[in-house]
C-alpha cells in the first residue's frame, strides 16, 4: 500500500515542481524504505526456512538498494 502512495507522489512531482514536495516525498521514500528494512528482517529471522533464506536475502538487498537511492536523491537535492 504504501509503495502505491510513494509512487502516485512520484507522479505527481513531475506536475508540481515545489522544491518542498519532492524533498517531501523523498524523505518519506527513505522513511518508508528504512521501514521496509526492519520488517523484511523481522521475516527472515522470524518466519523463513533454510531453504528460503536467498528470497529474504535478495529482498534486503533490494530495500538496500532502494535506501541508497533515496540517500542519494536526498543529497542531491541539497545542492
Amino acid at each position: 500500500m504504501g509503495i502505491f502512495v510513494l509512487l502516485g507522489f512520484i507522479v505527481g512531482t513531475f506536475f508540481f515542481q515545489a522544491p518542498a514536495f519532492q524533498m517531501a516525498v523523498t524523505v518519506g521514500g527513505l522513511l518508508l524504505f528504512a521501514l521496509f528494512v526492519l520488517y523484511d528482517t523481522s521475516r527472515i529471522m522470524l518466519h523463513l526456512d533454510a531453504s528460503e533464506w536467498v528470497a529474504g536475502a535478495l529482498s534486503l538487498f533490494v530495500d538496500f538498494i532502494n535506501l541508497f537511492v533515496r540517500i542519494l536523491s536526498l543529497l542531491s537535492d541539497r545542492r
